[in-house]
């Protein structure tokens, strides 16, 4: 009997010869079996019973390792598409690379049906009738199916040109305020004579499927519309909000009602214009309140989130009881009121001394020729002939001015009384300064407006105005009178004026500003 026990390595065949169930039973049971069986073969000694366990345990390890990387690659492996399932009826997808999709029904399988036995079992399962046709058939099939795809995706790309192009066009009507009907009749057709000059008559030929009818167009400004006030609402919703309210008629003698908005967006300060909504009937703080109530319940807005409301001085909007504001402050009592900076502003410049309004019997003078279309006429051939670049006249103080020497020549010729008032020197300086400092007052009412215009901003701009009336005031004093360009060139081509008749007036206009 050799020494077993002292060459481990002879024991393989000892343990290659143990019955297989002595490797699939529990530890102690497979170590008593061992001794069991080579006690039967006149062994002693078992030191070398562990190795024995120990490589049974190893091998049944390694058996399931195995078995799950096995599952594993069995799982991850991706399948390739072979040309040759064509004859199965099959092409690898468009869409989805290395997946079949069958060509008679479009049924697209998954990555594990890339095997011929499951391709052939759906033909000959789905489709026996097509399952003895020849690889040729199928060929026809997929050369049909490509060209289906391609020109459905052209037509795809093709139509949403189309359809920006007509967003785009409507856009631009819209911008330039004009009619709808303007595109089909107007754009269109101008664009296709482009085309069919500049580039060729294919060219030409797309841009006439370009959807630009006016209820087409209508209906495009109405989804532009719907979706900006949609994104605009989403925004308010996000933060608190100020609203700015004015309410104006119309040429059809229609109130609307129109509603600004300022809210914080991306850490910006943002303002927009929120609704326009007619007031058919009454235009009173209670109907008023209705019409924005309403808007904002429909909209999703809530009080609660309103912290300022702006409005124009009327009694239906500052009115604590019936006006605007009060019905506001029932349902939001934090809420703070303001009256608008410019129309303040505005309030203020239609204030005169009592020596100035006299001045604006100009209005006499102008009506008297646009009202006669033929002295309209006769009054344009004059400005021609004595030079004057312009020959229309406005109601503006400027213009007036400007063609003052025309008009004394016109009038003396139809009214008598009227060319007196425009040979009065003192009359004539009181509307150089009213062209001058209306000019001045349009200035600082243009500076209060924007987008980035707040209270502040225009407190200062106003703080800023009355310091240089202050100035003018002193200035003025002095018989000083450059702040005035207009009223300032004429004194000094007219040194016959008796300039402290003119002061005076202006004096106490500055004063009461």
């Amino acid at each position: 009997m050799p020494k077993i026990e002292s060459e481990p390595n002879s024991l393989i065949p000892i343990y290659g010869s143990l019955p297989v169930s002595f490797r699939f039973i529990n530890q102690e049971e497979m170590e008593a079996s061992v001794k069991e069986f080579f006690a039967s073969k006149g062994c002693k000694r078992y030191p070398w019973i562990n190795f024995c366990l120990k490589r049974n345990a190893h091998d049944e390890i390694n058996s399931e390792s195995d078995t799950e990387t096995e599952e594993i690659v069995q799982k991850n492996k991706l399948r390739k598409y072979d040309v040759e399932y064509i004859r199965f009826g099959f092409i690898e997808s468009v869409s989805n690379a290395n997946r079949p999709q069958c060509l008679l029904c479009h049924k697209l399988l998954s990555n594990e049906a890339l095997k011929p036995a499951k391709l052939q079992r759906h033909l000959t399962t789905l489709h026996p009738q097509f399952a003895t046709n020849p690889k040729d058939f199928f060929e026809r099939k997929k050369d049909a199916y490509l060209k289906e795809t391609i020109t459905f995706k052209m037509s795809i790309t093709s139509n949403y040109k189309l359809l920006r192009a007509s967003y785009l066009v409507a856009l631009r009507v819209a911008r330039a305020k004009k009619a709808h009907n303007i595109a089909e009749e107007l754009v269109l057709p101008g664009a296709i004579d482009i085309c069919e000059a500049v580039l060729d008559g294919k060219c030409a030929a797309k841009l006439k499927a370009v959807p630009l009818s006016d209820n087409t167009i209508a209906r495009k400004l109405e989804d532009m519309s719907k979706y900006i006030k949609s994104q605009l609402i989403d925004r308010v919703k996000t933060s608190f909000f100020a609203l700015q309210l004015d309410e104006s008629t119309d040429i059809t003698s229609v109130s609307q009602l129109m509603v600004y908005v300022r809210y914080c967006w991306e850490s910006e300060m943002l303002e927009d214009f929120l609704s326009c909504y007619p007031m058919p009937t009454r235009t009173t703080g209670e109907e008023v309140f209705k019409v924005l109530d309403s808007f904002l319940f429909q909209s999703g807005l809530l009080w609660s989130r309103c912290i300022g409301i702006c409005t124009d001085g009327v009694a239906s909007m500052i009115g604590i009881h019936s006006g605007v504001v009060g019905y506001i402050k029932k349902v939001a009592p934090n809420i703070t009121a303001t009256h608008c900076m410019i129309h303040r502003e505005a309030l203020v410049a239609k204030k005169m001394d009592a020596s100035l309004p006299e001045v604006l019997s100009c209005i006499k003078v102008i009506n008297f020729i646009k009202k006669r279309p033929l002295y309209s006429r006769f009054f344009v051939i004059l400005c021609g002939e004595m030079g004057d670049e312009h020959s229309s006249l406005l109601l503006h103080t400027e213009r007036l001015f400007e063609l003052r020497e025309e008009l004394f020549v016109f009038l003396c010729d139809y009214n008598a009384e009227l060319a007196s008032i425009m040979a009065d020197k003192i009359w004539l300086c009181k509307v150089a300064y009213l062209a001058d400092i209306f000019n001045k007052l349009n200035e600082l009412n243009l500076s209060l407006q924007g987008r980035n215009s707040n209270i502040l901003f225009s407190r200062d701009k106003i703080e800023a105005f009355k310091k240089k009336l202050n100035i003018w005031t002193t200035k003025v004093n002095k018989k000083t009178l450059d702040m005035f360009p207009t009223l300032d060139e004429y004194l000094s081509n007219n040194g016959s004026v008796n300039v402290d008749l003119v002061i005076v007036d202006i004096k106490r206009h500055l004063i009461s500003l």
